[in-house]
């Protein structure tokens, strides 16, 4: 990183005179033709909505980075998160020219999902079939519009739609008119008449009228909707909601939204947590939601969506980070006990590149805990094992951070964690890196470290290396590696030798 050309764009691109850096690590571009390429830093540009410019390309960025095939450097200029345009051409967010678009008339329309020219009406950068360009207005930004014959949701039509008392329910994906009460999720959704001295309105995706309650569209199985009650919500991409009525306590999670009773609970003394929305309890037992990063592997979960933590204790009950927590007797990791743990002297070391692998230590011993799920049979398999080789300090044992935790140490060695055993051959994982100086050892990336006296790379002492200067330099190399290994007296190549 070049600090005196180094220059912040946004809060997740910055370049300097060699590189882009995006989160902090050198960018590439991805094309849909899958080519790779780093950036030109020289003429880097971060465009509104989420488009970037330098002098091969315009791109739009998601999961991954897509160019903007035919688009006019000179002349390219973004509309909306849908639309762009240059001298010639009106592009879509798909990347893709608008087919006989009209330059001069095309016009985006409030926040921009709708659009429309002389001729054509569009949404998302597609075409409305039929909709009447010249009396086209939008209703809402996101969804809904209208023109001088029909209601429409995205492109489809609302149909039997009131033109005149049509309106969106704002802050949600609901709509209605003076007869009935609407949905759209890509789907428009006639959700029937609308009870109006019955009507409620709790959040964005969960309303009642009459005694139905409807959560994203679909009719809930509550049988006394007027008693219903939202105890909390998430406002995260959890979406996690709890709800009562006079009988029972509901759950509902993520993309699963739909209201599920939490059999047993007691609705009385029913509370969520307060540091972990996850977590719940009643007078009886904790409740935890999974995250819904685990949704394909339904096994895992309860069938009413929450799993109940048997035999844990409320009194002693902490929660702890990554999925973990303890009480006086038990570890639990996702809502389900660790077998073979103290909770005693508890403590999660590092996870190993994996959001189902730890290093965990109690007052006793340390340990690998590893979760491992198979969509082919729908199973879990939890395994935790004693690290035995080499017998570490286990009140001292830490991660040593650095760009990966790979290194390792307690008060009286260093140790480098081998997952695949590219470093050695030996059996066990972790290893002991022999005469490394604790105090001052310190991991540099790339499987790089280095303490006072000497450098490493993975187990293996770099000989006639100058630890003082030894320095990992991150840039554009053109050969795709991306930065340049060196100390005062030599360049190193990337496979350490």
């Amino acid at each position: 990183m070049d600090l005196g050309t180094f220059k912040i764009l946004n809060n997740e691109y910055a370049k300097d005179a060699n590189n882009v850096y995006f989160l902090g690590n050198i960018d590439y571009m991805n094309s849909r033709s899958g080519t790779k390429q780093f950036f030109d830093s020289q003429t880097f540009e971060v465009m509104p909505h989420s488009y970037l410019k330098d002098k091969n390309g315009v791109y739009k960025t998601g999961e991954w980075i897509m160019e903007i095939e035919g688009a006019n450097l000179e002349t390219i200029k973004v509309l909306s998160a849908f639309y762009l345009k240059d001298d010639k051409n009106i592009f879509n967010g798909y990347g893709q020219k608008i087919d006989k678009a009209d330059l001069n008339s095309f016009e985006v329309l409030g926040q921009g999902y709708y659009a429309k020219d002389k001729n054509s009406v569009y949404y998302s950068g597609e075409k409305v079939e039929g909709a009447n360009a010249k009396t086209f207005k939008i209703i809402s930004d996101d969804f809904y519009s209208k023109d001088d014959k029909n209601v429409y949701a995205g492109k489809e039509i609302v149909k039997g739609a009131d033109l005149q008392t049509f309106k969106d329910i704002s802050g949600t994906s609901y709509a209605r008119d003076k007869n009935n009460l609407y949905y759209y999720d890509g789907n428009i959704k006639n959700l029937g008449k609308i009870d109006e001295k019955n009507f409620k309105i709790f959040n964005s995706d969960l309303i009642k009228n009459g005694n139905e309650i409807y959560y994203s569209g679909e009719k809930e199985n509550i049988k006394n909707a007027e008693k219903f009650e939202i105890i909390k919500t998430s406002n995260d991409d959890e979406n996690i909601l709890y709800g009562k009525d006079d009988k029972n306590v509901y759950v509902s999670r993520s993309k699963y939204k739909r209201l599920k009773v939490i059999e047993n609970a007691d609705r009385d003394t029913f509370e969520v947590m307060k540091k972990d929305i996850r977590y719940s309890k009643d007078k009886n037992n904790i409740y935890f939601v999974p995250k819904s990063l685990y949704d394909e592997y339904d096994t895992y979960f309860e069938q009413d969506g929450i799993i109940k933590m048997k035999g844990a204790d409320k009194n002693s009950f902490v929660i702890e980070k990554n999925d973990f927590s303890y009480d006086k007797n038990s570890v639990y990791f996702m809502g389900k006990k660790i077998n073979g743990i103290n909770s005693a002297g508890f403590k999660i070391i590092s996870n190993l590149n994996s959001d189902f692998s730890f290093f965990l230590t109690d007052n006793k011993n340390l340990y690998k805990y590893t979760v491992d799920f198979s969509s082919d049979n729908r199973t879990v398999k939890r395994n935790l094992e004693i690290i035995k080789k080499p017998k570490v300090d286990v009140s001292t044992f830490e991660a040593i951070k650095g760009y990966s935790d790979v290194h390792y140490r307690d008060k009286n060695n260093v140790y480098y964690y081998d997952v695949h055993n590219y470093a050695s051959d030996k059996a066990e994982e972790l290893i002991k890196i022999e005469g490394a100086d604790i105090a001052t050892f310190k991991p540099l990336g790339n499987n790089y470290s280095k303490d006072k006296n000497k450098v490493y790379c993975k187990l293996k002492e770099i000989k006639g290396a100058d630890a003082p200067s030894f320095t990992i330099i991150w840039k554009d190399t053109g050969d795709g590696d991306g930065f340049i290994i060196k100390d005062k007296n030599r360049t190193y190549k990337t496979n350490c030798e």
